[in-house]
């Protein structure tokens, strides 16, 4: 039971440090109040089968191309949810 209760512990630690890695989704005058950088854009292309999917693909993506934050510009759902979303840091 206690080794049990530690993986546990330890899985949600690990999910917690994961997520703080991710980029953060802004708002378009957020991203002009604090002067952030554009430094592309990303697209998400029936990767989702809900809007959080969207929002955790594009987020990824963002990572990738080594953003700090995105801000979503489209999205849509057909059959499965699409988007794209410029990327800041």
């Amino acid at each position: 039971m206690k080794a049990l209760k530690q993986i546990a512990i330890g899985l949600a630690v690990a999910g917690i440090s994961l997520s703080a890695f991710a980029a953060e989704q802004i708002t378009p005058q957020i991203a002009k109040e604090k002067n952030y950088q554009l430094i592309g854009t990303v697209t998400s292309k029936n990767e989702a089968t809900s809007p959080s999917g969207l929002e955790e693909a594009l987020s990824k993506k963002a990572d990738k191309l080594g953003g700090k934050y995105f801000v979503v510009v489209s999205g849509k759902e057909i059959g499965r949810f699409v988007g794209t979303a410029k990327v800041y840091k």
